[in-house]
């Protein structure tokens, strides 16, 4: 998708420094404290602009900016168009943009007052930068509180930095209204932003289009440039209420991720995309995940051909992401589950755990328990104990269902402590393994190894003697921590033990 540039100078001996360029739906209610949030940047006024695309508002949010172009003229123009989306929005006001950097600030956001201030001094020691990424702090709707909680927020440490993506794949930025880009850039590229792509992700695909063509992708991480993304309370952002549209599971995986892999692929001989533009996808793709596993139920629009649809379009994303970029991915914690999905539920040939894990010991019963999990067909399970194969006490299957369709088999057996044990799958042996945490100790799989099965064979304490050792600390920790609870409750990735209990 192509863009021409409309206004191609600007008054002789003056520099526009910044384009703001601003889509606007039906955001009156914020849009007064968005225009504040502008006039009272530090930065001088000359140097900066802003152009609000009005995509087809029916409240009173056109009225609003052109009473604010009439009063800050040399600041603002307004444009109307009929509704279409944000990306057809942005991609309006573009060609006015005169600015040699253009940013795309939401106009229910707010900037803090030094904003544009600090991206400039950032930019006159980094002249070099390709992108710049401003700090995404979140504002609480209901409350006014700003939090620091963004998933990413480890990208912006204490001091302003400039990161090769190709030597940093991590620190990835997909975020255009906090982000600035070069507009020669934009403009040699040919690049609008695709409104194919909704209900979300539009500002991902436009940013790695935007770095896998620029010389290099480097991404100035600008910390003191505060952007104030606002969590509405009433859930009706773009991006809150993208869970239930269709399009979050086809459109956004056909004409977002697969072609960011695509176009990334291109660029490598590997036939596989640039590490950060992977990671990207798999930071999307994790809350897909993340989602379904929320304790008060999930909202998906994946079901029937949407979800054949999804899932046969995920398949194809698998492709273009190596495994060893799913093993290692850390950007977000990344259950054990879903990595086992993302590396196997969608290959052609079936797969089981390598390892078993000894999860938990019933000492009334004299049993522990043992998880292993498989996808396709069960795998040919083998229960040795005392050298004689010997059936399970109990165990049964459970089947994780993501948007619509069983990706992956949890098996678990219950089986006595009371002697050594092991388990064949296929014929071959099952490593058990499990940690007991001590002060400044653990275990190593190899000593967990040696313990459960020494010599490979029965060994002279059972089980349950052996779990109950390695689970006794000290008399002094036992004293100290024999009544404790232990509760937490992240920000983020819910259903930690501290909100069930709240939810009891």
């Amino acid at each position: 998708m192509r863009w021409h540039l409309l206004h191609e100078t600007v008054e002789p001996g003056h520099q526009i420094r910044f384009s703001i360029v601003t889509a606007v739906y039906n955001v009156a209610r914020y849009i007064d404290e968005f225009i504040a949030s502008i006039e009272a940047q530090t930065f001088p006024r000359d140097q900066f602009e802003v152009i609000a695309v009005d995509d087809g508002s029916t409240d009173d949010s056109l009225a609003k900016l052109r009473a604010w172009e009439e009063r800050q003229p040399g600041l603002v123009t307004v444009i109307t168009k009929e509704n279409g989306g944000q990306a057809t929005a942005r991609n309006a006001g573009l060609p006015l943009a005169r600015g040699e950097w253009a940013t795309f600030t939401d106009p229910d956001d707010v900037l803090a007052a030094n904003y544009l201030g600090e991206v400039a001094a950032f930019l006159a020691r980094h002249p070099a930068a390709s992108m710049v990424a401003t700090n995404f702090i979140m504002l609480d709707d209901a409350s006014g509180q700003l939090e620091d909680t963004h998933p990413l927020r480890r990208r912006f440490g204490t001091e302003n930095v400039v990161r090769n993506l190709v030597q940093f794949p991590g620190h990835f930025f997909g975020s255009a209204p906090a982000a600035f880009v070069r507009t020669a850039e934009l403009r040699s590229q040919g690049l609008l932003f695709d409104p194919r792509v909704r209900p979300n992700f539009e500002d991902g695909h436009f940013c790695i289009r935007y770095l896998l063509d620029v010389d290099e992708p480097t991404v100035g991480f600008v910390s003191t440039a505060r952007y104030h993304y606002r969590k509405r309370e009433d859930a009706s952002s773009t991006l809150q209420g993208s869970l239930a549209h269709p399009g979050r599971y086809t459109d956004v995986l056909r004409h977002g991720y697969l072609d960011a892999l695509r176009r990334g692929a291109a660029h490598t001989y590997t036939g596989l995309a640039p590490e950060w533009v992977q990671n990207i996808i798999l930071y999307e793709l994790s809350w897909y995940f993340s989602t379904q596993d929320r304790p008060a139920g999930a909202v998906s629009a994946a079901i029937g051909p949407v979800s054949d649809e999804f899932h046969a379009l995920l398949a194809e994303i698998l492709a273009y992401i190596s495994p060893d970029v799913i093993a290692s991915f850390s950007l977000r914690p990344l259950k054990s589950e879903w990595r086992e999905i993302l590396l196997h539920a969608y290959a052609s040939e079936p797969w089981h755990s390598a390892v078993g894990h000894v999860q938990h010991l019933d000492r009334d019963q004299g049993l522990v328990r043992i998880v292993y999990r498989y996808t396709g067909s069960p795998p040919n399970e083998e229960l040795v104990s005392g050298g004689k194969v010997v059936p399970a006490h109990h165990a049964k299957v459970r089947d994780l269902e993501y948007h619509g369709r069983v990706l992956l088999h949890e098996r678990i057996v219950w089986v006595s402590s009371r002697r050594s044990i092991r388990i064949r799958l296929n014929g071959a042996a099952l490593d058990l393994q499990f940690t007991i945490q001590r002060p400044n100790f653990a275990l190593s799989s190899a000593a967990i190894r040696q313990r459960l099965d020494p010599d490979g064979g029965p060994g002279p304490q059972s089980v349950r003697t052996r779990l109950r050792s390695w689970a006794t600390t000290s008399a002094l920790v036992r004293r100290r921590y024999g009544r404790a609870w232990v509760l937490m409750d992240r920000v983020h990735d819910a259903g930690d033990s501290g909100e069930i209990l709240f939810r009891y």
